[in-house]
């Protein structure tokens, strides 16, 4: 499966510890390699085809919200250090309206 990152992404990646980064990068090739679906841990189910990829890296809580488009194509949509017991309702509220560009941009295509 294909990943792509948003610059929001990767800025945010490359924001992160070095041993943060990598551990970041290693859990979205494997999401990719097992086609959107790692262990309940790892991922949570939003809403609206928006998931959750988690990694608790001691106090630091980083979160990245994807989606899958076309069966195939693994898109990170947001990513944030999470602050609050739940996801901030923006974030998912920004994260679905950008997938509904991605799903037009696509289909213009």
């Amino acid at each position: 499966m294909y990943t792509h990152l948003t610059s929001e992404v990767e800025k945010y990646i490359l924001s992160l510890p070095q041993d943060d980064r990598e551990k970041l990068i290693d859990m979205i090739k494997e999401l990719a390699l097992k086609n959107g679906k790692l262990n309940s841990g790892h991922t949570k189910y939003l809403r609206d085809k928006i998931w959750e990829l988690r990694l608790d890296s001691g106090k630091r809580q980083h979160r990245l919200l994807f989606t899958i488009v076309q069966e195939s194509m693994i898109v990170m949509l947001s990513a944030f250090t999470k602050k609050t017991r739940k996801t901030p309702h923006k974030i998912i509220e920004r994260a679905t309206k950008l997938r509904s560009l991605i799903l037009k941009e696509l289909n213009e295509k």
